[in-house]
């Protein structure tokens, strides 16, 4: 994925009748109406993420457990292992025009999405051929339909520059050539412009006091293949057309909480061809109290969880969640941590 919701992850990797802000930019669009009913500006929010294997690894040279100095113990211990870095922001141009009933629209619109991700050695001594680098921007436009507003609808475009990796390029070569690589021999360069299409409808009845709201999405609508930038690169693999649908429930009236929802998703639909059905399985929740949230959920099968202090102008967000590394889940996962921490006004 070109970009990671620290929320959506914490809730299971649900989005699609979830999302809020800037997961919209690549969920589902229509999602836009259900935005802070007040302009909102995002100045900075840098998310960093690091699974398990990395983590304990920064730990151990940090230690001197493992010496960096010893090329082939250093290659003996990282063999076999995946590592995976990610570091997001989406600020400081990221503007959101709230939905009111009075206009029955809303806009979010990023004039820089930026998004770098590595991969080490998932299987063996390669680096994964998966996107180290996303940038450029989004448009999210929304709008409600009927007297109550029940039916909403979205259009999100994007446009990206992205860098990818080759499977050549494996870890014998980053420990021993590391001051001589160059950005070519990554190999994979491109750009490209694409929609997402979602709708979501919230029905005319209650379920023990939660409204019910299915939705769906449909993200790189034309699936069209990345345009080169210049011939001393290949052009990165083309994005595949993904559906994602589902239904959340959620109120305001669950005891002392002023917001309850969960939901029920199976997204990527479309990019998981030979793999389980299981592995496009999501649920989870989110219940809030003032400013103080609590997320959980599981994803792929394996559960997630995250909290956050939400105030007016900072958030400060954590997030841990499994995804599964082959094409069929409980085989192999990979436990990721996340944080974020946003400045909006």
């Amino acid at each position: 994925h070109p970009y990671e919701g620290i929320r959506s992850t914490a809730m299971g990797g649900t989005l699609i009748t979830t999302g809020v802000l800037d997961e919209n930019f690549f969920g589902n669009p229509a999602r836009a109406v259900d935005n802070q009913q007040e302009f909102h500006w995002t100045l900075l929010d840098p998310m960093v993420e690091a699974n398990t294997n990395l983590k304990d690894t920064i730990k151990n040279v940090t230690d001197g457990t493992i010496r960096l100095d010893n090329v082939s113990a250093a290659i003996t211990t990282f063999t076999g292992h995946n590592y995976h870095a990610r570091f997001q922001e989406t600020g400081p141009f990221t503007f959101y025009l709230p939905w009111r009933e009075d206009s029955t629209w809303a806009l979010a619109w990023s004039f820089n999405i930026t998004s770098i991700q590595l991969d080490l050695a998932a299987h063996g001594l390669s680096l994964e051929p998966q996107a180290v680098l996303d940038v450029g921007p989004a448009f999210t436009f929304a709008k409600t339909f009927f007297s109550d507003h029940s039916l909403a609808v979205g259009f999100t475009g994007h446009f990206g520059l992205r860098g990818a990796t080759t499977p050549e390029i494996g870890i014998v070569n980053i420990l021993t050539k590391a001051n001589s690589l160059e950005a070519k021999d990554f190999g994979k360069l491109g750009m490209r412009g694409d929609f997402d299409l979602g709708a979501t409808y919230i029905l005319p009845f209650e379920l023990h006091g939660f409204q019910i709201m299915p939705g769906f999405a449909v993200n790189n609508v034309m699936a069209k293949p990345y345009s080169e930038i210049t011939s001393e690169f290949t052009i990165p693999d083309t994005a595949p057309r993904t559906l994602g649908l589902g239904a959340s429930l959620f109120t305001h009236e669950l005891s002392f909480m002023d917001r309850t929802e969960f939901a029920f998703e199976l997204t990527d639909l479309g990019a998981n061809r030979t793999g389980s059905i299981f592995r496009n399985i999501h649920f989870g929740g989110e219940t809030r109290y003032g400013i103080l949230v609590l997320r959980g959920g599981n994803n792929q099968g394996y559960w997630t969880w995250g909290a956050a202090i939400d105030g007016s102008f900072l958030a400060l967000e954590f997030s841990s969640y499994g995804r599964e590394l082959s094409l069929n889940p409980g085989l192999e996962e990979d436990r990721i941590y996340q944080a974020r921490a946003t400045l909006r006004i």
